[in-house]
């Protein structure tokens, strides 16, 4: 058998695996909007780092966490809007006034993706340009992507079942999600995502308390300056496995 024939064979043995998962982040905190008048930090250091485990990893299918500052959220309860569209519709005016990005603009530069919580509608909108860019690498190295989206997706899904399995009633569940320097907050109340907001964070917040579950990358091991996560304890947390999405100190 060829060598060349022997790469093959690895390749195709090694898309069998589990799905890899892998955080990416700017690297350069966000300081104002990119070039491209989307308002999230460039992504050229984060796709350099991606591009080399693409080439370590090649064959590999992957999924992608990405940081809150290449994904713009929000939340709509169901009351205000009865489907999708309209929730996406609806969080646009919202860009439009707070950020400036508004219908036109999310058509012809983001990529919008809306699933239910409860009684609200979560929308996330993402950079086209990140997206195709992100893909084109892995391509080019025969990684697939499986799924891209905001790193807190599948444990705040974890933190929200959680708290109806146990019962939270109607008082305020509050999540407070953080990477370096930004943190995304969430108030839940009863069946209902009442608020999702992203601001920046200077110093990691204190271990759950006062009514907050807090989880921190900062508390995982990678170094803060890296803009690729990828290792045991950043895969259980972006998986929503770890402990700490039920509240758990």
């Amino acid at each position: 058998m060829t060598p060349i024939r022997l790469n093959t064979l690895a390749r195709g043995l090694r898309t069998l695996q589990r799905p890899a998962s892998v955080l990416l982040l700017p690297g350069q905190p966000m300081s104002g909007p990119h070039e491209s008048g989307w308002p999230v930090a460039s992504h050229d250091d984060a796709l350099m780092a991606w591009r080399d485990w693409c080439v370590a990893q090649a064959g590999r299918r992957c999924r992608i966490a990405l940081s809150c500052q290449w994904v713009m959220s929000g939340v709509v309860p169901m009351s205000e809007a009865a489907t999708a569209h309209e929730a996406q519709s609806l969080m646009a005016r919202q860009w439009d006034h707070y950020v400036n990005v508004g219908a036109e603009q999310l058509a012809a530069q983001g990529l919008v993706r809306t699933t239910r919580a409860g009684q609200s509608w979560l929308v996330c909108a993402m950079p086209r340009a990140l997206v195709q860019d992100l893909q084109a690498l892995a391509h080019a190295h025969g990684v697939g992507v499986v799924w891209m989206g905001p790193w807190w997706a599948a444990g705040a899904q974890r933190w929200w079942s959680h708290g109806a399995r146990h019962g939270a009633g109607s008082a305020p569940r509050q999540l407070c999600a953080q990477e370096p320097g930004w943190s995304t907050r969430w108030i839940a109340e009863a069946d209902q995502v009442s608020r999702l907001w992203v601001e920046p964070s200077i110093a990691p917040a204190s271990p759950s308390g006062d009514g907050v579950t807090t989880v921190s990358l900062l508390r995982h091991g990678a170094a803060s300056a890296s803009c690729l996560w990828d290792d045991e304890a950043t895969h259980r947390l972006i998986s929503g496995r770890d402990a700490a999405w039920r509240g758990d100190a």
